[in-house]
């Protein structure tokens, strides 16, 4: 009997399980790297590797170990450089190039990039050092963001030059390269749009509106809704621009994430990333859209080409987020009644109980995700509704946690 192919997958997070369990029914043998000692996808692995998935000796290490065949990361944002390192170190197939995977995920290099190729984003300056913020040259206000960094961690908005420098600090701290991007705050919606590039082509399967806590403040989402109010012309805008970052940095048959400020006519790109979307991104594109995108990336990093159909949208998605305040994290109660009476129609623990919350706004910070499906807009506000004062969230002391003032009721 011939021996199983090992698969070294890096991050065990949720949508990492779903990815394990679909190599695992094509006969691969899964290798999970994560530095956890038991990350969520751990269960569905045959091997866990407790290492940082940001190392690349380290991966290419593991790598060498297993005689593996593919080094895959579909849904993480950070690792997807150490994939093409190790890949292209070692020969192996990969959709993307080591050069690419860096400008995905460096945002001075995609900032460059975006500018250099004409994709519309705003303005920028590179700093390393806070000497360079005396003469920033940029119009206020300002959004500064480290390098690297991923999660919304350490990204900011400052509206003075008293702002400046404190916010900069903090950016170029959380750098793990020592370098910050200062850039021109654009206003608009934000939408987020999730693509699979298939034989250079790029097909967009969802484009979501980004549901904020305050407008003025890109890193404070509460949840997201399926389609995004945009007009026809700005559809066709984001079209083309995903075709263009495509086409730049030469991806074939691999997922395509891409977030964006948009108006009546016009587009301004924020970022994009060479993944599927997070968290529950990949289960929310199924639903809709009938497409498997696990499936899919599994296939592209296998040297497979996916079959990307989807099926038009005839009703509204939305992702909403469960925040605490600061505190121990015991138990979140109300999601069996809610699921029960049809009021939300999944849910999604991303934290573990009696871990700690600081009580920020960061994905890391995520107590759960409820899934609302609705007829219309009005329809969805009010399960918002019902679902904010159902749920709570409960301390070690049984007080009540939950951020229910951020959502927009």
């Amino acid at each position: 009997m011939k021996n199983k192919e090992n698969v070294i997958v890096l991050g065990g997070n949720v949508p990492h399980a779903s990815l394990i369990k679909e190599l695992k029914n094509k006969g691969y043998n899964v290798v999970l790297v994560d530095y956890l000692d038991n990350p969520v996808a751990k269960v569905v692995a045959d091997i866990h590797e407790q290492e940082s998935t940001l190392d690349q000796e380290k991966v290419l290490e593991i790598a060498k170990k297993y005689n593996a065949k593919y080094v895959i990361d579909a849904c993480i944002d950070r690792p997807i450089p150490v994939v093409g390192y190790v890949s292209e170190t070692l020969g192996l197939f990969c959709p993307f190039d080591y050069k690419s995977s860096l400008v995905g995920t460096n945002k001075i290099l995609m900032k460059q990039m975006m500018l250099d190729n004409g994709v519309p984003t705003s303005r920028f300056v590179n700093i390393t050092s806070l000497e360079q913020i005396s003469d920033i040259g940029l119009n206020y206000p300002l959004i500064i963001k480290p390098s690297d960094a991923s999660g919304s961690i350490g990204i900011t908005k400052v509206d003075t030059v008293d702002e400046l420098e404190e916010n900069v600090r903090l950016a170029l701290e959380i750098s793990r390269s020592g370098e910050a991007i200062v850039e021109e705050f654009v206003s608009g919606m934000e939408i987020q749009v999730d693509c699979f590039v298939t034989n250079g082509k790029c097909n967009v399967l969802v484009i979501k509106e980004k549901r904020k806590f305050r407008t003025d403040v890109l890193t404070l989402s509460y949840g997201s809704m399926i389609p995004a109010q945009i007009s026809d012309l700005v559809k066709q805008k984001v079209e083309d621009i995903c075709n263009k970052i495509a086409e730049v940095l030469k991806l074939d048959n691999c997922p395509l994430f891409m977030q964006a400020l948009v108006d009546d006519a016009n587009v301004s790109v924020i970022e994009f990333g060479l993944r599927i979307g997070g968290m529950l991104s990949y289960k929310m594109i199924k639903q809709i859209t009938g497409l498997d995108v696990i499936s899919a990336a599994v296939d592209a990093y296998t040297e497979s080409v996916p079959d990307i159909s989807v099926k038009p949208l005839d009703t509204i998605y939305t992702t909403n987020h469960i925040f605490p305040k600061k505190g121990v994290v015991s138990s979140v109660i109300g999601v069996e009644e809610l699921l029960e009476k049809q009021v939300i129609s999944d849910y999604t623990q991303f934290i573990s109980f009696g871990s700690r919350s600081e009580g920020n706004l960061e994905s890391r910070d995520r107590v759960g995700t409820f899934i609302i499906v609705a007829n219309d807009k009005d329809d969805y506000m009010e399960k918002l509704r019902i679902a904010v004062n159902t749920l709570d969230v409960l301390d070690d002391k049984g007080n009540s946690i939950m951020r229910k003032d951020i959502y927009e009721l």
